[in-house]
């Protein structure tokens, strides 16, 4: 199997496979207010989206990732790309652990599961 890694300079979309949640506007507007700004009307306009995935390594977990569609700003993904599996856990530690982070923020509103989405760019 081929897992892609890293930017591929001449696609216009790319495409991700993670284990986690995919969050509204509503859930990711209290994130962001929460961790990041005051989010205020037309929040969606205000926050550098490329600049979120520190902010979700600090508020998840090192191993944690963002997804988003960088038009529409409709579902945003958070969660663990299945390459980040260790050696040394097992795919019941991988699993429980995204679904205990993703549990202390959305009070185990979201269900974890896997997401494999292509976004066009």
């Amino acid at each position: 199997m081929k897992i892609r890694q890293g930017f591929v300079s001449n696609s216009s979309s790319s495409s991700f496979c993670l284990y986690g949640v995919c969050v509204d506007a509503h859930d990711m507007r209290q994130f962001v207010s929460s961790a990041v700004i005051d989010a205020s009307e037309d929040w969606e306009y205000k926050v550098e989206w490329h600049n979120m995935e520190p902010k979700i390594k600090e508020t998840f977990g090192e191993d944690f990732s963002f997804e988003y569609d960088g038009e529409c700003l409709e579902e945003f993904y958070i969660g663990r790309k299945l390459e980040s599996l260790r050696d040394e856990e097992t795919g019941k530690e991988f699993r429980n652990s995204v679904k205990e982070k993703v549990k202390k923020f959305f009070s185990g509103r979201k269900e974890c599961i896997v997401h494999t989405e292509e976004i066009g760019y």
